[in-house]
């Protein structure tokens, strides 16, 4: 029996600066029961770490480009896929990561198809028209949710089965596809083991850290509106919090914003990128997470939680973690002021303790993946 996982992506335990998909897609594979064959869109040379079970395949080893040029929309989430065609007749078993990969055109098919959607992104889209005032990106979800609903339907009618890290999002694969969806719990990155959060005990500035992902797409406004508070009643803040952003500025309001502030006397940090998130992360006292779109479950949540770091974030950040406690949550910019405030006043901060963090990392343990991916695709022989 051959598998083969048609991947967008390479695995990558690091991140690097896409983040959490190929964190996610190097967790699943490091786990896998069976010996399985790796093929990374247009990838040849498949410089990048594998676990032991895993064989890369050059990309122009099975795909073709096929003569006649698909026609799509200038921008469109279908890209270039419809015009590779990818022969798998030594495959019983093929995979999709993410459901894009159903896109390519496939020939010579004995295999049984299943995708690794990780998250649903007509669900993504749909959110974002619901959630987001703006009206520009209401039509840019609009426009994206009527390409992915269609791309979901494809990978669904070709799929036995379809895995997603968000329980809303297989809800959404099985009410509204009609798929066989199954939501396995999301690992948090070992990556977070060798690092632990120093107790805050109240007689330094806090650490207040938005910790990047804050595009207008998905925390359009929550962010601006935290700061903006924070700025107006600055006086009482000063020498106790200061404030940690990491990632490329929103916009100029933000910016202006956090200039403001520290021009105020709030101290500031402003970093695009670092090398090493875990270790940034694990010197955080409290972590901001006012998503206001998305879904599945957020790596950032996992790492942050996972390493003893206190979090605030919303009902969308929050979801499908384990260990969230009402102190952890809020709903608009009054509640994470208020929050923040509970922990100067008490001077204790709403981390996990240390049993609930070995509860933690047994709940989002990869070995899920294991028992809940791979058995039951090799059950299906």
């Amino acid at each position: 029996m051959k598998t083969l996982l048609v991947s967008l992506y390479p695995p990558n335990k690091y991140g690097g600066r896409v983040g959490g998909v190929v964190i996610l897609l190097n967790d699943i594979l490091s786990v896998a029961t069976n010996p399985v064959d790796l093929i990374v869109y247009k990838d040849n040379e498949g410089k990048f770490d594998l676990p032991d079970a895993v064989n890369f395949v050059p990309w122009n080893k099975l795909a073709s480009k096929r003569g006649k040029k698909e026609r799509m929309f200038k921008y469109s989430l279908y890209n270039d896929y419809k015009s590779y065609e990818i022969d798998i007749k030594e495959y019983d078993k093929v995979i999709f990561y993410p459901y894009f990969s159903s896109l390519f055109k496939y020939k010579n098919v004995h295999a049984k198809f299943y995708t690794i959607g990780m998250d649903s992104g007509p669900l993504l889209y749909l959110r974002a028209m619901l959630y987001n005032s703006r009206i520009k990106y209401k039509i840019f979800s609009l426009y994206n949710f009527i390409q992915a609903i269609k791309i979901d339907r494809h990978a669904v009618e070709l799929s036995e089965k379809v895995f997603t890290v968000g329980e809303r999002d297989a809800e959404f694969y099985r009410s509204v596809l009609m798929a066989d969806a199954v939501f396995v719990h999301h690992p948090v990155s070992k990556l977070i083991d060798k690092y632990m959060h120093k107790e805050w005990a109240g007689k330094t500035e806090i650490k207040i850290c938005f910790p990047g992902g804050l595009s207008p797409f998905y925390a359009p406004n929550m962010v601006d509106k935290i700061l903006s508070l924070l700025l107006n009643n600055c006086d009482k803040y000063i020498g106790k919090i200061s404030i940690e952003y990491l990632g490329r500025m929103p916009s100029k309001y933000t910016e202006g914003i956090l200039d403001k502030l520290s021009k105020e006397g709030i101290h500031v940090n402003i970093q695009e990128f670092v090398d090493d998130f875990e270790y940034y992360i694990s010197n955080q006292d409290v972590v901001i997470l006012p998503l206001e779109v998305g879904v599945g479950t957020k790596n950032k949540a996992l790492t942050t939680l996972g390493m003893g770091v206190d979090l605030i974030g919303s009902r969308i950040a929050l979801e499908n973690v384990y260990g969230i406690k009402p102190e952890n949550c809020a709903e608009n910019e009054l509640d994470y002021l208020a929050l923040i405030d509970l922990r100067l006043k008490e001077k204790h901060l709403f981390r996990l303790t240390n049993e609930e963090i070995v509860e933690f990392k047994n709940y989002h343990s990869v070995e899920q993946w294991k028992n809940n991916f791979w058995e039951i695709i090799y059950e299906r022989s």
